[in-house]
């Protein structure tokens, strides 16, 4: 049976065909198009998409369907397709770049050809000579990784999608895609939290009209199993809140930018992680009480409220001489003479930065502060190496450690040295114990306890330090 209609993603590439309940979804070239369609490949109408520079796009993906147009599982099928990579990558996916247009495949001859464009008012002629679609600054070009489909979760979602019993997951889905559009004018945060409401009344089925924030938190406490009641304060009243503001908006009233804040988080970054922490949770069950979400696993709920705080702290300790003539140098001397006390804070910082911060939750307000901070730790390295990589520690305390940090960019300015460091120290003991070699002569080697930053001379802690920073300067959350 020939499919009539085709779907097309300008801006996504997959490699390979694949399918998913109904629907095809293939690379755009000739002879997918002679195997899905039995029709050439309409060059002319792909040809109107273009990159930001007016250059066609070569690498598009077309979407089809044997069963006929559904524009309903068509917006099931893209916003499952978007939910995997933009929860995995939380801050480069964007809604737009899952920018989607349908056809009907009855092109005419010559080269002028018009197409039929399926249309939310009426279905029009789409004249693709001499017409031009551009990639907008908020879509990227982004590859569709096939090792996408093959994780766990991703074919959990294939199992549910015409699953009656889980039609509540699949379709509170749409809403949280359309909370994932970047542009601020077209999709305002205020939209994205009625959105965000109404995909988690849609995932715990919430029919009661009344305390719908109430009633939602309630049910979130009972999946996850929250009996602490910290734990359950915390998210309650940050669910009252957010439907208040939602119940504000439907009913006309102007709202304050304030109110799109709470405890120094957007709204929407935090419902963003609630949600997704819900269908994570669904998509891989854990036996027993199931998952709880807010202790000490970096992915916590309740470190929302905490984290940007930490994340700040951190930051001003490390970039002490920041706006100086020499910033690393000054932020050393900061270090080297702060006492007990200040140090004692540092550490602090540390251990909770690495063990208990969100990194979702943390918001980069300014790249180059942190780029700075990140400096001064490989600045304290290389104070390390120069004042105790000798040999006459050496003959008495084990320094060999200090081997390794000199393989380091230590005075990196640039990021493709940061990078570099980041490969070195991500995994720092896997190189240490290159050196180390048998654990039970590490247990003799004796340290040296008068050394100034004793309790810093853990450069599995600086390493840590320095991964976690980097990937918020990166925008990553792994």
């Amino acid at each position: 049976m020939t499919e009539t209609y085709f779907t097309v993603l300008p801006f996504i590439i997959v490699e390979k065909e694949f399918r998913f309940h109904g629907f095809d979804v293939w690379p755009d070239n000739k002879e997918n198009w002679k195997k899905y369609t039995n029709t050439p490949r309409p060059a002319s109408l792909l040809n109107i998409y273009v990159d930001r520079k007016g250059k066609k796009i070569a690498n598009k993906t077309i979407v089809t369907s044997k069963k006929g147009f559904n524009a309903d599982k068509l917006k099931l099928l893209i916003a499952t397709l978007f939910y995997i990579p933009s929860k995995r990558h939380f801050f480069t996916i964007t809604a737009e770049s899952f920018y989607y247009e349908t056809y009907i495949n009855k092109p005419q001859k010559g080269r002028s050809a018009n197409h039929t464009r399926v249309d939310k008012f009426v279905w029009s002629l789409v004249a693709s000579l001499g017409f031009k679609l551009f990639q907008t600054y908020e879509a990227n070009i982004m590859k569709f990784d096939l090792r996408e489909i093959e994780i766990d979760e991703f074919k959990k979602l294939r199992q549910l999608f015409n699953n009656s019993r889980a039609e509540n997951v699949i379709k509170s889905l749409p809403f949280y895609f359309r909370t994932q559009y970047r542009n601020l004018f077209l999709f305002p945060e205020i939209e994205d939290i009625q959105n965000f409401c109404t995909a988690f009344e849609i995932f715990f089925k919430v029919d009661e009209p009344n305390d719908i924030g109430k009633t939602v938190a309630n049910k979130l406490f009972s999946f996850f199993s929250l009996a602490d009641e910290r734990e359950r304060k915390a998210l309650r009243d940050w669910f009252i809140e957010l439907y208040r503001i939602r119940s504000l908006y439907t009913h006309g009233k102007e709202i304050n930018p304030n109110l799109l804040m709470y405890k120094k988080l957007r709204h929407i970054d935090i419902a963003k992680q609630v949600y997704c922490e819900c269908v994570n949770k669904y998509l891989k069950p854990r036996r027993g009480s199931g998952r709880k979400i807010l202790n000490s696993d970096k992915s916590l709920l309740i470190n929302l409220f905490t984290s940007q705080d930490i994340y700040k702290d951190l930051v001003s300790m490390l970039t002490k001489g920041r706006k100086t003539t020499d910033t690393r140098k000054n932020s050393l001397e900061f270090l080297l003479g702060c006492n007990n006390e200040d140090l004692a804070k540092l550490w602090i910082l540390f251990y909770h930065f690495v063990l208990y911060v969100n990194k979702k939750a943390v918001i980069l307000e300014n790249k180059k502060r942190i780029k700075s901070a990140m400096q001064t730790i490989l600045s304290v390295l290389e104070y390390f190496v120069d004042q105790y990589n000798t040999e006459e520690f050496r003959n008495k305390y084990y320094i060999e450690v200090l081997d390794l940090v000199k393989e380091l960019p230590l005075r990196a300015k640039d990021d493709s040295e940061l990078d570099v460091a980041y490969q070195f120290l991500k995994n720092p003991m896997v190189k240490y114990n290159e050196i180390i070699g048998d654990l039970d002569d590490f247990k003799n080697v004796k340290f040296r306890e008068e050394i100034k930053f004793r309790e810093l001379l853990d450069i599995s802690m600086f390493s840590h330090v320095y991964e976690e920073l980097y990937h918020v300067y990166k925008g990553w959350t792994i």
